[in-house]
């Protein structure tokens, strides 16, 4: 059999010596009272939850090198060659400029061998518009590679070189290639 749950009375103290006026209990024993019911209405409600914020925190470091081009040439040129020259040169400047978090900064700077390059001989090659033959030439970066202080601007030289005898072969025409210049870092 169940036991009843005592009431709030119950658990109130007994009062030392006689009651107050009128029967009732001291004041000291009103305030226990009033505690003990306080306690157990706590108990049975929910905490009062703390209100969160959130932060997004980011940041950006910067790369010890960073280049990038400032300006770039319209091509490498031959312009119209005789097939008897001994030889043929062209040239092309391209502007970079370095940033970055230290006080100077190492690029390099590398060609491709180009759209129309065989695999076997990862030499660069002029294209026939009209027959596809091809026409060897070789690409030279200078300065391939240097140290430069931070935010200053260096010009770099892209020279073309084909030999006369490749010229002497060619037959006539418009030829074409491009290349890809990378800039690292």
């Amino acid at each position: 059999m169940s036991q009843p749950i005592p009431s709030l009375r119950a658990l109130r103290p007994l009062p030392r010596g006689p009651s107050g006026p009128r029967g009732r209990p001291r004041p000291a024993a009103r305030r226990w009272a009033l505690a003990l019911l306080a306690a157990a209405l706590a108990l049975g409600t929910s905490p009062v939850r703390p209100e969160t914020a959130s932060v997004r925190v980011t940041a950006v470091v910067l790369p010890r090198d960073r280049c990038t081009w400032t300006s770039a040439s319209s091509g490498l040129d031959f312009g119209p060659l005789q097939p008897q020259a001994a030889a043929a040169t062209a040239t092309a400047t391209l502007r970079l400029q370095c940033q970055g978090s230290s006080p100077v900064a190492r690029y390099a700077v590398s060609a491709d061998t180009g759209e129309n390059a065989p695999s076997s001989s990862g030499t660069p090659q002029l294209r026939h518009v009209e027959n596809g033959a091809l026409l060897p030439y070789r690409v030279e970066v200078e300065p391939a590679e240097a140290t430069i202080a931070r935010h200053s601007e260096q010009t770099i030289t892209l020279r073309a070189r084909m030999a006369g005898q490749d010229l002497s072969k060619a037959p006539a025409g418009t030829y074409q290639d491009r290349l890809v210049i990378t800039l690292m870092p």
